[in-house]
């Protein structure tokens, strides 16, 4: 029965320190593309990720990103709506265990945010998805 209760608890370390050990082995910066391809699809617009991409899990569960830009649509005077020199996003680590997100804080190192009013009336800060590929396009508002 001590075996048995050696096994289990030397499978429980081992489980616990490929978890903690894990993400840092995995080149993050391969799903640049990926990552960039989502932001686009809920926002409609183009981000650019030219630094590093980093997660841990220890002290505690966070994200952070580098050198990274949200474009503005077109019409803007300027390419960019954001610039960061460094994103970090830290996270809970207790809801994490039960499938939830709760983001602990959110530091922006040099952020530069150009908010602007377009020709069209609306803001560049109103993000919205592309259409949907032959989704019919509804009539404008007079």
């Amino acid at each position: 029965m001590k075996k048995l209760g050696y096994g289990v608890a030397i499978l429980l370390v081992v489980l616990i320190a490929a978890v903690l050990i894990v993400p840092s082995l995995i080149d993050w910066n391969d799903y640049k593309p990926e990552i960039a391809a989502q932001v686009k699809k809920a926002t409609g617009r183009d981000v650019t990720i030219k630094g590093d991409l980093s997660l841990a899990i220890l002290p505690e569960p966070h994200v952070s990103i580098a050198d990274a830009r949200l474009a503005n649509p077109p019409g803007a005077t300027t390419p960019d709506m954001i610039t960061l020199k460094e994103l970090s996003v830290h996270v809970k680590f207790t809801p994490l265990l039960k499938g939830r997100i709760e983001v602990a804080s959110i530091e922006l190192i040099k952020p530069v945010v150009e908010l602007e009013r377009m020709a069209n009336g609306k803001g560049n800060w109103e993000l919205a998805p592309p259409p949907a590929a032959g989704a019919a396009q509804a009539p404008a508002a007079s």
